[in-house]
C-alpha cells in the first residue's frame, strides 16, 4: 500500500508499507520501488538507490575522524561550519527549532504556512544495535521499543529521527500511543528531564524501517540520551540534504 509521497525539489519519495501481517515497516524509496523482496547474496540490495542531492556538493568541512566516529559536539566548534554546529549542538527542542525555521521559509517565499509534520515510519519492538545497547545499558540481544519518524516540511523530510528505550519503561509511559505526534514535545514537558552531552557523526543513514538511502550518502547526525526519572530514551537524528538545501547550509 502506498501512502502519500514525500517530495524533495529534485526527487519524489513514497513510503512503501509491506503486506499485512508483517511488522510495521516503511521505507523511503523512489516511487518506482516496491516492498523489499528476498534477494540472493550476489545481488546488490541497495539498488536502485534514491538519488537525493549528494551532500558532497556542498559538504561541510570535517575531518575524516568526524566522518567515521561519534564525537562530542562541544569538541567540534570551529571544526565544522558555524551554521551546522548551531543546529547539531543545540540543546533545546529540535521540533520547535524546525517548526520556526519552516515558518520563516514559508513567510520568506510568500507561501502558506505548512508547519512541521511528523510522519511515522516505524514503531515496533526489536533488537538494538551494539552501540545503542551499550548506551542504553542493556544486553546486545535484548529487544527494545523502537520508533523512527520523518520530521517534514509539508511532504519533504528535513530530519529523520530514531528513538529507542527499554521495553518495560517505554510501555510504562505509554509511548506506543504517540502515533504521529512528536516525542520531543512530550519529553520537553517533563520537569525533571536530563539530557546527556550530544555526540555528532557523519555517516550513511541506516534505519530499521528501510535500507540505507544510499551507500555513499552521508548525513550529519547527532545523538543524545534523555532521562526522566528511571526512564531513558536514546534519540538519534539525521539531517537530510533537503534540510541543508532549505537552510542554505554550507
Amino acid at each position: 500500500m502506498l501512502d502519500s509521497p514525500f517530495r524533495h525539489p529534485d526527487r519524489e519519495f513514497t513510503v512503501v508499507r509491506c503486506p499485512a501481517g508483517e511488522p510495521h515497516r516503511a521505507a523511503l524509496t523512489p516511487q518506482t520501488s516496491t516492498c523489499e523482496a528476498p534477494h540472493s547474496s550476489a545481488e546488490n540490495p541497495y539498488q536502485p538507490a534514491p538519488r537525493w542531492p549528494s551532500p558532497t556538493r556542498a559538504a561541510p568541512a570535517a575531518s575524516a575522524a568526524v566522518r567515521r566516529h561519534w564525537q562530542p559536539a562541544a569538541a567540534l566548534q570551529g571544526v565544522m561550519p558555524a551554521g551546522w554546529w548551531a543546529w547539531l549542538s543545540s540543546t533545546d527542542s529540535l521540533t520547535q527549532r524546525l517548526a520556526g525555521a519552516m515558518q520563516q521559509q514559508d513567510e520568506r517565499d510568500g507561501q502558506p504556512i505548512q508547519g512541521l509534520r511528523v510522519r511515522l515510519l516505524l514503531q515496533d519492538t526489536g533488537p538494538a544495535r551494539l552501540d545503542e545497547a551499550r548506551l542504553l545499558g542493556i544486553g546486545p540481544r535484548r529487544h527494545v521499543w523502537r520508533r523512527e519518524v520523518a520530521l517534514c516540511h509539508g511532504d519533504t523530510p528535513w530530519v529523520i529521527a530514531r528513538s529507542l528505550a527499554a521495553l518495560d519503561l517505554a510501555h510504562g509511559h505509554r509511548l506506543s500511543t504517540l502515533g504521529e505526534r512528536s516525542l520531543g514535545h512530550w519529553l520537553f514537558r517533563q520537569p525533571d528531564l536530563i539530557r546527556s552531552a550530544i555526540d555528532v557523526s557523519r555517516a550513511p543513514l541506516v534505519l530499521s524501517s528501510s535500507r540505507p538511502l544510499a551507500r555513499t550518502t552521508s548525513l550529519w547526525m547527532r545523538r543524545s540520551m534523555f532521562s526522566h526519572g528511571r526512564f531513558k530514551v536514546l534519540v538519534q537524528e539525521g539531517f537530510t540534504p533537503a534540510f541543508q538545501h532549505a537552510l542554505q547550509l554550507a
